[in-house]
């Protein structure tokens, strides 16, 4: 009876150890599974930090305006490719990749940007050996801050290709508008009415803005009589400054040509070896040509500007 007892008792005590430990394997797995869930919660919540430091750095490198890929040339083995509008501390730029499949090394210059409506110097050329791709800056900051642009909304370039062993143009590449994200709806701030007219006809108007300088103190031409000039006709031209003169005194300098897209605004200067500032008068003769073919369309004589006002 006894020992019938002593297997009934061991019987209820096994018992009871067994579904204790049952017991205690959910409770372990359920530790298990909340110590795991903690531990991805805290990876998703460290890869969601990372993601947002990583958008927040894309953002930062985003370019002020931007642009969408435009193509802007694409013969002779040769295409430009606008990528977009950067920026940096030094300013805004446009970038360009110019990649050379043709046979020749060739010489991609930019010769003016027009940025809504106005027409601005550049000036850059960059060589593409035969068989390259090279990716270029073009610095938009002095003629954003000369004429006021805060915004960009309409932009073109006015660039070419030459061979560098003979310097003859392969062709003249100027772009098709570029619109940026800002649309297109802009008011062109430029104060006209503070400018003295000079010249006016049915397709032209040319303003004398005023002296600007420019360079440092050793520059021959540190000293700058400003013009803005309006093509209101539908060929683009170009202009080259020719008998200037101040005060009576013919200048022996070389001036340079400089293009006016149709239906925009673009400056041109004069310049003097002697200090335009003391100066009280000039006078020149201006070169019209058309921009595509270099031939002569007219003369315009500018008799006497106030350099004064």
């Amino acid at each position: 009876m006894m020992k019938k007892r002593l297997a009934v008792l061991s019987a209820i005590m096994m018992s009871v150890m067994i579904f204790a430990g049952c017991a205690s394997t959910p409770l372990a797995k359920d530790v298990s599974v909340e110590s795991a869930s903690a531990e991805e919660k805290q990876d998703r919540d460290e890869k969601k930090d990372e993601k947002s430091k990583d958008e927040k750095n894309t953002d930062e490198l985003k370019p002020v305006e931007t642009l969408s890929e435009t193509t802007i040339y694409d013969a002779n083995g040769i295409s430009a490719v606008v990528n977009g509008i950067t920026s940096d501390s030094d300013g805004k730029y446009v970038e360009v990749t110019v990649t050379n499949n043709s046979e020749k090394n060739i010489t991609w210059s930019v010769d003016n940007i027009i940025v809504n409506d106005i027409t601005t110097t550049c000036a850059a050329a960059d060589e593409i050996p035969a068989g390259k791709t090279v990716t270029v800056k073009y610095p938009l900051k002095e003629a954003l801050e000369r004429y006021g642009i805060t915004d960009i909304h309409i932009l073109q370039l006015i660039s070419k290709c030459t061979d560098q062993e003979t310097s003859e143009k392969i062709d003249d590449c100027i772009s098709e508008e570029m619109i940026t994200n800002l649309g297109t709806e802009f008011e062109l701030a430029l104060p006209v009415d503070d400018w003295d007219l000079v010249y006016e006809s049915d397709t032209m108007q040319i303003y004398y803005t005023g002296l600007i300088e420019e360079g440092d103190e050793s520059d021959d031409y540190k000293t700058r009589a400003n013009f803005m000039l309006f093509n209101d006709s539908e060929s683009n031209i170009s202009i080259t400054p020719q008998e200037v003169s101040f005060d009576g005194v013919k200048e022996d300098g070389n001036n340079n040509s400089f293009y006016a897209q149709s239906c925009t605004y673009g400056g041109f200067f004069l310049t003097s070896k002697e200090d335009i500032a003391e100066k009280s008068e000039a006078s020149f003769k201006l070169i019209i040509k058309d921009a595509s073919t270099s031939v002569e369309d007219e003369q315009i004589e500018i008799t006497s500007v106030d350099l004064k006002k």
